[in-house]
């Protein structure tokens, strides 16, 4: 047994310890000495499709699937079942707030799922996120570089409120947290310090 795909685009991790691999065709999980294949499936039941941008494994155990047409969670019977959106957004990222919201991005728009419901709801509309470096802190606040990479905002996930907004003089590819309260910048390999509030955590932003 192999991998669907050699293009991996994420990990994950499950209870039992088998490991999930999102691929440009399918969805793997490894399991010690073999693979088990998810691909798209026709009706509800199976994943909304084959391109797999994230998997991801929440606070209480469930695995989720990004996918370009939405996003899947596995169910307790093994079966990855649909999970409505507006828009059927191309989904290209899932996490969590320190406070459990399970968060979704298709890049223009974040979303958070709604457990009562089973479905995601957008919570910011012109959310414009570049790529994948987001990072959430303590006191629930989401960073996010957008516009191009050329933007870091600052969102409280208590309401989805934009508290802060940065520009960054080169494009911005990773974020990564810090015990410092600062906020800093890396580009060229060159860290840069950026206004930042008392009592947030020093960031380094990294430039390819």
């Amino acid at each position: 047994d192999r991998l669907s795909n050699q293009r991996v685009n994420a990990f994950a991790e499950d209870a039992d310890g088998h490991i999930w691999i999102a691929t440009s065709r399918g969805l793997n999980r490894y399991s010690v000495h073999e693979y088990h294949q998810y691909f798209s499936a026709d009706d509800t039941l199976g994943l909304p499709d084959n391109q797999v941008n994230d998997v991801f494994r929440s606070s209480n155990g469930t695995i989720w699937a990004a996918t370009n047409s939405g996003v899947a969670r596995l169910t307790s019977e093994g079966q990855f079942r649909y999970v409505p959106a507006p828009g059927r957004p191309n989904a290209n990222h899932l996490w969590e707030t320190r406070d459990g919201k399970l968060l979704m991005s298709n890049s223009a728009s974040l979303f958070q799922y709604d457990a009562d419901e089973d479905r995601f709801r957008p919570v910011v509309r012109d959310f414009n996120a570049f790529s994948h470096p987001y990072a959430v802190q303590e006191g629930n606040f989401l960073w996010v570089t957008a516009n191009g990479g050329t933007v870091l905002n600052c969102y409280n996930t208590d309401d989805f409120s934009l508290t802060a907004s940065y520009p960054t003089s080169h494009i911005v590819y990773h974020l990564c947290e810090h015990p410092d309260p600062c906020l800093e910048r890396t580009a060229r390999g060159h860290p840069e310090r950026a206004p930042a509030d008392a009592g947030r955590r020093r960031y380094h932003l990294q430039r390819r």
